[in-house]
């Protein structure tokens, strides 16, 4: 079957009601039936970094809808793997009452080996480490729209990705597209269900670029499909993306939108974000992207000081203190 992906416009004041909309067209307002549901969010403390990191909106509302309909175990997933969830936080209110993979406590990681071996996986080093609590689970990723490289996304499958292998693991001579279509390869066989959600609302460009409000929520039953209209947004066509292309050939998923099932505001799909190259965002990001939406006030973009996903973040995290 194909994959099924949504896409919604969002706004700040209107992000609680986008959200069920983009959840709920997506079919992930419901208890999975591929078994008791894990939910992974992309956090590193307990900051928020915009488009680098998991908006405390994004996981309120996935959380609210999930956890009304089965069992939810929560994680959160850093550069570095697996970390503590965020506690005093916006992050921390949403999971009230859920039961969190804890680092300290008996849920460290531990090996997993897949039927076959991932050579290219195999030969940076990295081995495949799951959570306890999360093994034989369905997953839903939540991810930001975290643009580092002109070819790469951290988005939802890395998100996961992180989470199974520590990192980002890396060797000279070793294809990054090999190794990312590997990962994919571990974490389709790992779990029985692996659905994604890439908060499109603050995208980041490059690996010091900046934060630009792009307005949309991207999510599915499949976390290959949503990163790749997540690049198709950002107008990387997906099959000429080495990692995309690699999963495709391998028959690890489909990248192509007329491959899915799509939904919502898919009008987006022919506006065409034309993000910069990440290597001269600082520079061009915000001449190449005003064309799209119109800047919000008193930011840049809708992200700096006074805009509204800035002050929405601002709001949410002061109801906290």
């Amino acid at each position: 079957m194909r994959p099924l992906v949504s896409l919604v416009e969002a706004r700040p004041e209107t992000i609680a009601d986008d959200y069920r909309r983009a959840l709920a067209l997506a079919g992930l307002d419901r208890a999975p039936s591929d078994g008791p549901r894990a939910v992974v969010a992309a956090l590193d403390g307990s900051a928020w970094q915009p488009g680098r990191t998991s908006p405390p909106w994004q996981v309120a509302a996935a959380l609210g809808a999930t956890a009304a309909s089965a069992a939810v175990t929560v994680a959160a997933s850093g550069p570095a793997g697996l970390r503590a969830w965020p506690t005093g936080s916006a992050w921390d209110r949403a999971a009230e009452g859920l039961a969190l993979v804890d680092v300290a406590g008996g849920a460290a990681p531990v090996p997993w080996r897949p039927r076959e071996p991932l050579a290219w996986l195999e030969a940076t080093g990295a081995t495949v480490s799951i959570p306890a609590l999360l093994r034989r689970r369905a997953v839903l990723v939540l991810a930001a729209a975290d643009l580092v490289s002109p070819w790469s996304l951290e988005g939802a499958c890395a998100t996961a990705g992180r989470l199974v292998l520590g990192g980002h693991p890396t060797r000279r001579a070793v294809p990054a597209a090999q190794v990312r279509a590997d990962t994919v390869a571990a974490l389709r066989e790992a779990f029985p269900a692996l659905a994604g959600v890439v908060d499109g609302t603050v995208w980041h460009v490059g690996p010091r670029g900046r934060a630009l409000a792009r307005h949309v929520i991207i999510a599915g039953d499949d976390a290959l499909a949503v990163d790749a209209v997540a690049l198709r947004l950002a107008g990387l066509p997906p099959r000429e993306v080495p990692w995309l292309r690699a999963c495709a050939e391998r028959g690890l998923g489909a990248i192509e939108p007329d491959d899915m099932r799509l939904v919502g505001h898919i009008g987006l799909l022919d506006l065409d974000f034309a993000l910069p190259d990440p290597e001269v965002a600082r520079s061009r990001a915000r001449r190449a992207l005003g064309r799209l939406w119109p800047r919000a006030r008193g930011g840049r973009d809708g992200v700096g000081a006074g805009g509204p996903w800035a002050a929405l973040h601002a709001d949410l995290a002061a109801a906290d203190r």
